[in-house]
């Protein structure tokens, strides 16, 4: 799924990360272990993105128990990944 990630057009990566929250939400957390790199990968460009549509889509996911509790459960790969990006993108805000 991951490489058909679409990046061309906010519209179509906007649904596509609509989609891959449900997907998420219906696999078994210890399957999705060995994708978590790519997946946050992915996702941290989704938050960083330049486009308003996509970024809000992307910061979404917290209001996502299920993306929680996978962001809990894996803390120790996914923290390393997601707290630097997300200091670059607070320090990159336009209302400080």
């Amino acid at each position: 799924m991951m490489k058909y990630w679409p990046f061309a057009y906010y519209l179509k990566e906007s649904l596509f990360l609509k989609e891959l929250i449900e997907v998420l939400e219906m696999s078994d957390m210890d399957k999705l272990e060995p994708y978590l790199g790519k997946i946050f990968k992915r996702y941290i460009q989704a938050v960083s993105s330049q486009h308003l549509n996509v970024r809000l889509t992307a910061i979404n996911y917290f209001e996502n128990n299920h993306f929680i509790n996978l962001i809990t459960a894996y803390k120790k790969k996914i923290y390393p990944m997601l707290v630097p990006a997300i200091g670059e993108i607070s320090d990159a805000h336009w209302n400080k």
